[in-house]
């Protein structure tokens, strides 16, 4: 099958120039993405990129079986970057063939009655019958022996191939257990990888395993560090060299001429994959171009996961403190606190800025930055009503109510914190996902803590109550406009299987690393992962459902960037981020209020944010 490339138009090839992409020297590590350490340190192999000896023989060496036989084959199968490679001679010699090994022309030719399979070493190709075919990894020496991918030449024979999570063992079944050799064709997917998640590669191969199994095709998962990963997709597009299935973290950085140059239109397509059409509308409607036409496919999440403060409820009880329902009585439960001898300090969870604009939500009554009146779009930080925030804030951190570092905590670092007798009583920026990793055991009865999210404040007590809302998706899926139908529709099958809420891809870690990297496509358990989740008091699907109710009564988020073109976009964003900086500056005295004044008046008379303000209302 033929691989996808598409030359851009012009116009389209000197936008994509004029963007921030490294040259190639700054690029030499982004072929494939790093790969987990290996045990004596070192770097192991990267995904998809030909391995060294001495990274070789730190690999993974899965058992391999032929079904019905008890004893493993006499071979040494590595997992390198996410694929199984096995020796060539030992492996093709147990499925009947006559192995023959040219080291001149580096070349493994295999022979049996009716099958002739050809592989050249470092090659992105081998032969089945003569007829080329992509390999999911290339052939290549580890200690100068030939390896191959194991899966592929199985397949050539016509056998299908499992993974067995229970013992991380290989069974290859017998002969006519696959049909053809199409699903010998890979569908190549790229997708981010989070830091945090090295280990966790460890386990690509299987979960890539099990994906391929269910889908009934080879799936070849490249996964790119997070830090590189808007660089890789832009090389990939500039260079006209995508992959069968691409995500786009940030869609709108694109001009809508660009996506829909090269993504496929899939508007009359979803309807026949039912797990993408039961995806939620606002993420549809979100990721839509000006026709209401869909170049891609969403990977949603919930509007109502927007960061959110916390309040420990066991020291509530234990002061007779009510939950606050306003500004002013938060104000109090964290002075309470503080004098009781408590640590009654609001903690800045999450690692990046913005973990007190709950704050300013609250004050201006908006799930959102933008809000909708009855005289249009406006821009609530320039409101008095964020300056009446910033001073909330700020008296906080001169009451030492906010802690006085203004350190940002991370999930990994929540649960210590909220343990034992000095114990955080309270948290700010809270999100699901932290507010489940928050869950500790505390005491020397092992008690359990329970963070009570504040799921809905007023700024005073004839306000209505208002929750911060996100987005409705976390970027999108495109296929390549020039893929054919069945390579499209193999792509939409994947995401299909991917948004199917009874998905069991084999163990909890294969299904939660697919989530993770993948896209959880509204699978809200996940953000209970790595607690008890039969007694995680922090109810998650009950703050959801609350803040939901709350979501579904306040005017709709206002998500600026659908309207905006780029060189705009890109100046929002920047004024957002010094904005962002100012208040840290003011709520910690190191900026005054009057500083904040001045920033505003500069920023209303600007002729480009009123320009674009205007286009926002267009």
């Amino acid at each position: 099958m033929k691989r996808t490339r598409f030359i851009l138009p012009p116009a389209l090839a000197a936008l994509l120039a004029t963007a921030a992409i490294p040259g190639p020297a700054a690029h030499a590590d982004l072929t494939a993405p790093p790969a987990p350490p290996a045990h004596n340190g070192s770097p192991a192999a990267p995904v998809n990129t030909p391995a060294a000896p001495a990274e070789a023989r730190e690999a993974v060496s899965p058992p391999v079986y032929l079904a019905g036989n008890a004893e493993p084959l006499a071979l040494e199968a590595r997992l390198l970057g996410g694929h199984t490679l096995a020796p060539a001679e030992a492996l093709l010699t147990a499925l009947g063939y006559e192995v023959s090994w040219n080291p001149d022309m580096q070349l493994i030719e295999a022979q049996r009655e009716g099958r002739q399979l050809r592989l050249y070493m470092d090659s992105p190709h081998g032969e089945v019958d003569g007829q080329p075919q992509p390999l999911p990894a290339p052939a290549r020496l580890i200690e100068g022996e030939p390896y191959i991918p194991l899966r592929w030449a199985a397949q050539a024979d016509g056998r299908k191939v499992d993974w067995r999570s229970a013992d991380r063992s290989i069974v290859i079944h017998r002969q006519g257990s696959i049909q053809s050799t199409q699903s010998l064709v890979p569908l190549r997917v790229v997708v981010p990888v989070p830091g945090d998640l090295t280990e966790e590669l460890l386990a690509l191969a299987p979960m890539t395993e099990a994906l391929s199994e269910q889908l009934g095709a080879t799936v070849e998962l490249t996964a790119v560090k997070g830090p590189h990963y808007q660089d890789k997709a832009n090389l990939m597009i500039a260079a006209g060299d995508l992959p069968d299935l691409l995500y786009l973290p940030e869609p709108y950085l694109y001009e809508p001429g660009l996506l829909s140059s090269i993504a496929t239109e899939l508007t009359d397509r979803i309807a026949d994959y039912p797990h993408l059409a039961a995806l939620p509308e606002a993420a549809w409607q979100q990721i839509a171009m000006g026709d209401d036409a869909v170049y891609g496919v969403p990977r949603p999440v919930s509007p109502v996961d927007a960061p959110f403060p916390a309040l420990r409820r066991d020291l509530l009880d234990r002061y007779g403190l009510a939950v606050p329902q306003t500004m002013d009585e938060l104000l109090t439960a964290l002075r309470e606190m503080q004098a009781q001898g408590e640590r009654g300090q609001l903690l800045a969870a999450g690692a990046d800025g913005g973990a007190f604009d709950w704050a300013l939500r609250v004050y201006n009554a908006s799930g959102s930055r933008l809000k909708e009146t009855d005289a249009g779009i406006v821009d609530t930080l320039v409101s008095e009503a964020t300056r009446d925030a910033l001073q909330w804030l700020r008296t906080a951190y001169e009451e030492g109510l906010i802690d006085p570092d203004y350190a940002r905590v991370t999930a990994d670092e929540l649960p210590d914190l909220l343990s034992g007798d000095t114990a955080l009583g309270a948290v700010a920026g809270l999100d699901i996902d932290l507010a489940a990793a928050g869950q500790a055991n505390a005491g020397d009865e092992g008690t359990l803590v329970e963070l009570l999210p504040l799921t809905a404040l007023r700024a005073d007590a004839d306000a209505a109550p208002i929750t911060a809302a996100g987005p409705a998706h976390e970027g999108l899926y495109i296929i390549p406009r020039m893929s054919t139908a069945e390579e499209a529709e193999q792509a939409l099958q994947l995401l299909d299987l991917l948004a199917d809420p009874q998905r069991v891809l084999g163990d909890p870690t294969q299904d939660a690393l697919a989530d993770e990297l993948l896209g959880d496509f509204g699978h809200p358990d996940q953000a209970l992962a790595g607690t008890d989740s039969a007694n995680a008091p922090v109810g998650i699907e009950a703050v959801r459902a609350a803040r939901s109710e709350i979501h579904a009564a306040q005017p709709a988020p206002v998500q600026p960037a659908r309207w905006l073109r780029n060189d705009d976009r890109v100046r929002w964003q920047e004024w957002a981020q010094e904005l962002t900086e100012l208040q840290d500056d003011v709520i910690t005295g190191r900026a005054a209020l009057a500083d904040w004044d001045d920033a505003i008046a500069a920023l209303q008379a600007d002729s480009d944010y009123m320009r674009i303000l205007e286009l926002v209302n267009g």
